[in-house]
């Protein structure tokens, strides 16, 4: 049966915590990777991931780290900006406003409706919204066409198509597209971090990374909140 956020008592359906475990894995993976590009989507308000990355990348300013994270929402952009200059991180992180995929492959409100409302299966398996209104909500989260798209192939131009890591945090209904958008693109060997791997957002993703062991190395899986998980990736080791 599946849950919605609003149904899990007790949790930030919104925001990771900077004491959460996912913001400590994080941290952790930039002192061992000392990553020269870090591509994220999702930034929201700059006060999650976005915010246990840059402060991470500041304990080593040396590295001279490129940091990009997208954000499609332009109040939530707006105020990731304020936020992050606040604490000071903005010569840590490159914050950009746009869709991170090309508009082309949004799915329709009735594409939204057939799989997440009508045809969702599975138990433990979580969700944005109430059913009556799950695709309506999903489809306006990334409906803002005057943004400009396709903002994860201009990272990864920038970064020759391979970054260190890819931290992948979008709409619920976006986060397999962006991971099967992003695949076949890498050059080179990444660590992914995935949010949400027991939510309709990654729940896809994390079982094609169990699939394919050849090119996948789950490092972390955890169960908190609506789950995560880094796995390394290596793109020439599996078709």
């Amino acid at each position: 049966m599946a849950t919605t956020g609003e149904q899990q008592a007790g949790y930030d359906i919104t925001t990771i915590k900077p004491d959460s475990e996912f913001a400590k894995t994080l941290a952790k993976l930039v002192i061992m990777v000392r990553p020269l590009n870090v591509i994220e989507t999702g930034t929201y308000l700059g006060e999650g991931t976005s915010k246990a990355l840059a402060l991470a990348l500041a304990t080593i300013p040396q590295l001279n780290c490129n940091y990009y994270t997208i954000e499609i929402n332009p109040v939530h952009y707006g105020q990731a900006l304020v936020n992050l200059e606040k604490e000071g991180l903005l010569p840590f992180v490159s914050p950009l406003y746009g869709l991170s995929v090309p508009r082309g492959l949004l799915p329709s409100k009735e594409e939204i409706q057939k799989k997440y409302v009508d045809g969702l299966k599975g138990d433990n398996v979580f969700v944005d919204y109430p059913a009556e209104r799950r695709a309506e909500a999903y489809h306006n989260e990334t409906a803002n066409t005057g943004a400009p798209d396709d903002l994860l192939e201009l990272c990864l131009r920038n970064c020759n198509y391979s970054p260190d890591i890819l931290l992948l945090d979008s709409a619920g209904h976006l986060g397999f597209i962006e991971f099967q958008y992003i695949l076949p693109k890498l050059k080179g060997t990444c660590y992914f971090a995935l949010d949400d791997t027991r939510h309709i957002k990654h729940r896809e993703s994390l079982a094609l990374m169990k699939r394919e062991r050849a090119r996948f190395s789950i490092l972390v899986e955890s169960a908190e909140k609506f789950g995560f998980c880094v796995a390394k990736f290596s793109p020439g080791a599996g078709a």
